[in-house]
């Protein structure tokens, strides 16, 4: 961590509080042309960063197999089963055909 000073008060900053700015600064980051001048430093600071990083040529974003490997399905997993509905117990005033916003209630 750095030992930058606050705007204001000129002491030094606390670790913990620069660790949450710069967390902060991550979560909210913004392009540099919607950032404000009189943010934070170590806030502008962790977004150059990100610039930075961002402006870096990316990797592909898949793990690539390892050459010459062989893939094979299970025979358990060949055919998927369908999906499985759990019912509730049948209420007395249920009929069978009929949904359960249907039922009128009778007296």
């Amino acid at each position: 961590m750095s030992t930058k000073t606050g705007i204001a008060d000129r002491r030094p900053l606390d670790p913990i509080r620069e660790l949450r700015l710069r967390r902060w600064a991550r979560e909210n980051y913004v392009t540099g042309e919607e950032r404000n001048a009189g943010w934070h430093p170590i806030v502008l600071d962790e977004m150059s960063r990100r610039d930075a990083e961002m402006a870096k040529p990316s990797r592909s974003s898949f793990v690539p197999l390892a050459p010459g490997t062989s893939h094979e399905v299970h025979a358990a997993h060949e055919t998927l089963a369908g999906p499985k509905f759990a019912r509730s117990r049948v209420r007395s005033n249920e009929t069978a055909d009929l949904p359960e916003w249907s039922l009128v209630e009778s007296d």
